[in-house]
């Protein structure tokens, strides 16, 4: 599909985009980080335009656990508008947990909308760090609540990293959220949060799986056709499910 990219559609992107990163940025600071620095670029290519939104990467989100910076959590976008021109998609998202130290990520939560390899999920989950870094994030605080689980060593005729693993998360309507990662590092790695951060968590939750079923219902009208149909007109909406994680 050749992008067209009228000045109505670069100020509807650009538009639903700052609003997006706002969204973003509140969403943090309502959690886990006071004061999140955001970056906003724009894209261009023959085929489409596009806005990456991303953490600062002099500055990013640092996670602390009584009050010392223990994880660094990087956040990226890369959103563009669907093909109606109306709705802001998606190409691409990672949110990724570092240590302090140098090296790559102790994992990360990736979504691409048109992965290159059709053997990749189009959302998954990369573990990089060994499983010794993985405790030791976890022990540092008192607050943790998970138990580690038993694994078996890596053959090591064939040494192989968890890495290489791209775990399947749900495909691009049901892959999880940004409030998933928070919560999770929040309730397994016990980092500090800011006061009232479980409402901010359910309400971006919330609305983001309203997005992701209106996403869902365009996709698949009969499904959702055939499915309204053995509901009662005044069926309530399920709030307390769409809050779970």
């Amino acid at each position: 599909m050749t992008w067209t990219t009228s000045s109505t559609a670069v100020s509807a992107l650009a538009d639903q985009a700052r609003r997006f990163a706002e969204e973003v940025r509140d969403l943090l600071s309502e959690t886990v980080c006071e004061s999140p620095v955001l970056e906003l670029e724009e894209m261009s290519s023959r085929e489409r335009l596009s806005v990456v939104i991303r953490s600062s990467k002099n500055a990013p989100p640092l996670l602390t656990v009584d009050s010392r910076p223990i994880l660094k959590l990087e956040v990226s976008y890369r959103l563009c508008l669907a093909k109606d021109m109306r709705y802001l998609r998606t190409d691409q998202s990672t949110f990724q947990v570092r240590s302090m130290a140098k090296g790559a990520p102790l994992f990360r939560y990736d979504y691409l909308a048109s992965p290159q390899s059709s053997a990749v999920p189009s959302a998954h989950f990369q573990v990089h760090a060994h499983r010794d870094e993985l405790l030791h994030a976890m022990y540092v605080s008192d607050r943790a609540r998970s138990r580690p689980a038993q694994r078996k060593d890596l053959d090591p005729a064939s040494p192989r990293g968890l890495q290489m693993v791209h775990f399947p998360l749900g495909g691009a309507r049901f892959r999880p959220c940004l409030e998933d990662v928070i919560e999770l590092l929040i309730n397994e790695f016990g980092v500090d949060a800011q006061p009232g951060w479980q409402n901010a968590i359910r309400c971006g939750r919330i609305a983001w799986r309203h997005i992701q079923l209106a996403a869902a219902v365009r996709d698949d009208p009969e499904t959702a056709r055939s499915a309204l149909q053995e509901l009662a007109q005044d069926a309530p909406t399920a709030e307390d499910r769409l809050a779970r994680i």
